[in-house]
Formats: structure tokens, sequence, C-alpha cells
């Protein structure tokens, strides 16, 4: 890759990575703007707080890794990131779309279904600039920790499957059909990301995962304790399973 071109990716994935970080707070301390959103929901009254918290989280596991990118230029690394972020936007846009084709009556669904899939495309477009880039490091990973990518890749497949398929209580708070389907897809990217780490054994396919798990821990883990409080009965279980995996 041109040096030039490297530079400039690197410029972009940092800025990328900061707007996700704003995203992450935005979300986190639920800012006005992001009140729209969500295309299939009013407002604040259509989603659960944990819902807020549960993006945040999201925004913030894709804007941890993007910075330490930018920092170290690690560009290489970046392609597993951006596998999982094609798999994700690209399922949740073309479920926006089909969305969006059956119910004209809500005409904020293709915009969201166009700007998922350029996310998706861009990703995907990232992929394929840095596939040619040398590795930066051979260090192999210790056999501990691919058992352990391998083990959250399927948990997360499992999930992430059930979520689409709209099997109830999966995740500890009320969700929406459009949400678990929404939330499947993330959790299907998020696979990808872990099982590239068990295909291409290198730390630099790591530290990314890690990074992004570590921010995702740090946001949820606090609102999951308090919602002990609150927490249906029936979601009793779901909630003591994932605050444990936090």
């Amino acid at each position: 890759m041109p040096a030039r071109l490297a530079t400039a990716l690197r410029v972009a994935i940092g800025l990328v990575g900061v707007f996700n970080l704003y995203v992450a707070f935005a979300f986190y301390v639920q800012l006005r703007w992001v009140n729209d959103f969500w295309p299939w929901s009013t407002g604040y009254d259509g989603m659960s707080p944990m819902s807020f918290y549960f993006i945040s989280s999201i925004a913030a596991a894709i804007g941890a890794p993007l910075l330490w990118i930018a920092a170290t230029g690690s560009l290489r690394a970046s392609a597993a990131g951006a596998v999982n972020l094609t798999i994700a936007f690209g399922g949740i846009g073309v479920y926006m779309l089909s969305g969006a084709a059956d119910a004209s009556t809500n005409p904020r669904l293709m915009p969201a279904a166009m700007l998922m899939l350029f996310f998706a495309l861009a990703n995907l477009a990232v992929v394929v600039l840095v596939c040619r880039v040398p590795v930066a490091s051979q260090q192999v990973l210790p056999r501990l920790v691919r058992w352990s990518f391998a083990t959250f890749a399927l948990t997360l497949l499992i999930v992430g499957v059930a979520l689409i398929r709209v099997v109830p209580a999966i995740l500890p708070w009320d969700i929406t059909p459009e949400g678990s389907i929404t939330y499947g897809w993330i959790f299907l990217g998020a696979a990808t990301y872990f099982a590239y780490g068990v295909a291409r054994p290198r730390w630099e396919n790591a530290i990314g995962p890690l990074l992004g798990f570590l921010a995702y821990d740090l946001i949820l883990i606090v609102p999951f304790v308090q919602h002990f409080s609150t927490v249906q009965p029936h979601l009793r279980n779901s909630l003591i399973i994932y605050t444990t995996v936090v």
C-alpha cells in the first residue's frame, strides 16, 4: 500500500474511532439526538434504557480497537474488525431494507437501510485495501487464547442465531422483534471477529477483539449490576449468565 494511502487510512480510522466513542457516550447518557436513531421507535419510550447501554457498549467496542490501530499503524489488524462490521451492518441493512419494502408507512427505514449498507460496503473496502499489508507481528497466539477465542466465537454465533430467530429471554431485558434481529446481526458480526483470530492466530489479530471486549464490559458492568433490582423474574437467569460473562 502506498505510504500516502496508508497515512490517509490511518487518519480516517482514528477519526471513526473517536466518533464511535462519542456515540458510546451519547447513548450511555441518552443525549436527545439519539432519540431518532432507532428507526422502528417513536423515541425514548420505545426502548428500554438497557438497550441504550447495549448500543453504547457496541460503539465503544468498535471505537477502542480503531484508536489502537490508528495509534500503532497496525493497518492489517483492521481486517478482522472490518469483516465483523461488514457482516453486522450488511445484515442489519438488508433486514431494514426488507422492512422498508413492506412498510411504506415508515419513511425512516429506507434511509437507515441505505446508511447501514453504506457502512457495510465501506468496511468491505477496508478489507480489500489492507489484505495486502504485511503482518506486523508473526507472534503466534498461545493455545489458551485460541481456545478462548473459539469459545467466544461459538457462543456469539449461538446467541446471534437465537436473537435473529427472535427466541425470547436471550437478553436480560425486554426487546422488540426488530431489536432482537438487529442485535442478532451484531452478535454474528462479533463472532467472526473472534473466529478471525482463531483462523489467523497472530497477536496482531487478537488485540483488537480483546480491547473491544474490554470496552464492552466496562460500559455494561454497572448497568447490569444495577439491573438486578428491576429485572423481571423470567429474565433473571439471563441476567445472571450475562453478568457472569461480562
